[in-house]
């Protein structure tokens, strides 16, 4: 058991409970290697698959926690709360983030009324922008809900919470495809986030319903789509991001945001034809003005011919004479 005190990972000294809501108990907590407040959960599943051996559906939620804590670290965006990382200890896995002194959405409705629809809208902006930056990542948040959305006391809002939906359990806010399973794509979060807005507008848990209104620039049309039993005729989270935006800026969002991706085959690539050869420059003229030659002059011709026939003359003689030199000698 931990308590108060309880040094956890070497690092992290447990100081006192800061609430505790279905997926344990959330500590406030002291790291005395960088001397900073954060916060610790312990990390356990719950409850598993029938056919499940024992201790099976333990170690699958040890990997997958461990392994979301590590992509939910990369994770820096002012609608998100920061996740340090996971430290073992004993039998438990702690998740260690950072601490936001806040309220929970969940807290909120219950001591009080629905959210105004524009505040929802600009409260669902900004947790769909938290939650598409998580999804480019590859990280899935599996567990949207009243309970993970943060207010402080300047109404700005944080998501919190990753890598804690992978612990079971059943929860009304989780898409119907992944309710008792570990398997969760971005589409279950699309779902979770509709049915917590849901909640925010309407103050009532959510009702079974299909969601196949065509969406008309209303925050209930837009919920409607987002909470479509068939994932793959859910919008993208950022669509769900674009629709909110427009409507929080009193705008009525494009239809387009709001359409399912096209997950349709790609038609292959068709064979390009043979690139047809370039064609051909035309010749350019020469168009620069041609210097008229000018006419040598009669009398410079002359003497070169002259001096040309002197040397001629000469180098006969010469050679003549060598050779009576040579005949003589004999």
């Amino acid at each position: 058991m931990s308590g108060e005190g309880t040094l956890i990972g070497g690092r992290y000294r447990l100081e006192q409970p800061l609430g505790r809501g279905q997926w344990g108990v959330v500590w406030l907590a002291s790291d005395e290697r960088l001397h900073r407040t954060v916060a610790a959960r312990p990390l356990c599943a719950r409850r598993g698959h029938a056919d499940d051996e024992p201790g099976q559906t333990a170690q699958r939620a040890e990997a997958l926690a461990l392994r979301d804590a590590e992509l939910a670290s990369e994770l820096r965006h002012p609608y998100a709360v920061t996740v340090y990382g996971a430290v073992a200890e004993h039998d438990d896995i702690w998740l260690i983030t950072q601490y936001v002194p806040s309220r929970t959405m969940s807290d909120v409705l219950t001591a009080g009324s629905p959210f105004p629809a524009a505040q929802v809208c600009t409260l669902g902006m900004r947790l769909a922008c938290a939650l598409r930056a998580a999804h480019d990542l590859g990280l899935v948040h599996r567990a949207v809900d009243p309970a993970a959305v943060l207010l402080d006391e300047d109404g700005d809002v944080q998501i919190t919470d990753f890598v804690v939906g992978l612990t079971y359990g059943d929860s009304p806010y989780r898409a119907p495809e992944v309710r008792d399973t570990l398997a969760a794509t971005a589409a279950a979060d699309v779902y979770s986030l509709g049915a917590t807005l849901h909640r925010a507008t309407t103050g009532t848990p959510l009702p079974e319903h299909e969601g196949t209104a065509r969406p008309t620039g209303t925050l209930h049309d837009v919920l409607l789509r987002m909470l479509t039993r068939d994932p793959a005729a859910r919008p993208t989270m950022r669509g769900v991001e674009e629709a909110l935006t427009a409507l929080a800026h009193g705008r009525s969002p494009d239809p387009a945001s709001l359409s399912a991706p096209d997950r349709s085959p790609k038609p292959p690539l068709t064979q390009r034809s043979a690139a047809a050869p370039p064609p051909s420059r035309p010749a350019v003229r020469d168009t620069a003005p041609v210097r008229p030659r000018t006419p040598q002059r009669r009398g410079r011709g002359r003497l070169v011919a002259r001096v040309s026939v002197t040397v001629l003359a000469f180098c006969t003689a010469a050679l003549c004479g060598i050779l009576v030199v040579e005949l003589l000698m004999r």
